[in-house]
């Protein structure tokens, strides 16, 4: 009888220890959206673009564990959009434009005919006509042309297409259907958009509102 107790008491005392450690082990991991808000949010305080790459590296590593989510891939491959639009060397902005397409390509294995991974991708081809707009602007121009009337079709909602519209305007000469006056519009579309847009969930995309507040204020002063 007394060997019973102690066996008992022994199979009780591993069991609260086992409870406790799977408890430990649930507090230290944090789940994945936890984990996906936690490095959107630092995204808006980035003052460096090597802070960036260190935020694209968490996003990737939550990617390789949540294998059938597309949001960690496309704000990693955000990330590295982001470090092309800001990078002073021209000669980087391919390969950092070539990381981003990578990334979005595993987004889009997963999420098929998204508006906000067609964006992206729209948003990738545009940061490489920076390298050089004058030889590149007809091919990528119309690409990304292309891109975004196709994001329009898939959700037409989206007010991330209209805020890249309003920007490649403004670059495009008015002989070409561009200028400001027209990329006024598309700019103050855009920000009605904003007004109605519901993301999908707490992770999905939700950025750019404040930008094209600011860029309708920039060109809204142009002569």
């Amino acid at each position: 009888m007394k060997k019973i107790s102690v066996t008992v008491m022994f199979f009780v005392s591993f069991c609260s220890f086992a409870f406790e450690q799977t408890t430990v082990t649930k507090k230290e991991f944090p789940s994945f959206e936890s984990a996906m808000l936690q490095n959107i949010a630092q995204i808006d305080t980035v003052s460096a673009p090597s802070v960036l790459v260190t935020i694209a590296n968490n996003f990737e590593r939550i990617g390789q564990v949540e294998k059938t989510k597309w949001q960690p891939w496309y704000y990693a491959s955000y990330c590295y959009t982001a470090m092309a639009f800001m990078s002073p060397d021209k000669t980087k902005i391919d390969l950092l434009a070539d990381k981003a397409e990578s990334l979005l390509q595993q987004a889009e294995a997963i999420e098929k005919n998204n508006s906000e991974i067609t964006t992206l991708f729209a948003m990738i081809n545009s940061c490489r006509i920076m390298v050089d707009p004058v030889s590149r602007f007809p091919t990528k121009g119309k690409e990304v042309h292309e891109l975004i009337n196709k994001a329009k079709i898939e959700n037409e909602h989206n007010p991330r297409i209209y805020l890249l519209q309003a920007r490649m305007e403004l670059r495009t000469p008015e002989a070409f259907g561009g200028g400001k006056d027209i990329a006024k519009l598309s700019a103050e579309k855009a920000i009605e958009k904003f007004t109605t847009f519901k993301p999908e969930d707490r992770i999905s995309p939700n950025w750019g509102e404040a930008q094209a507040k600011s860029f309708l204020a920039k060109i809204s002063t142009r002569n």
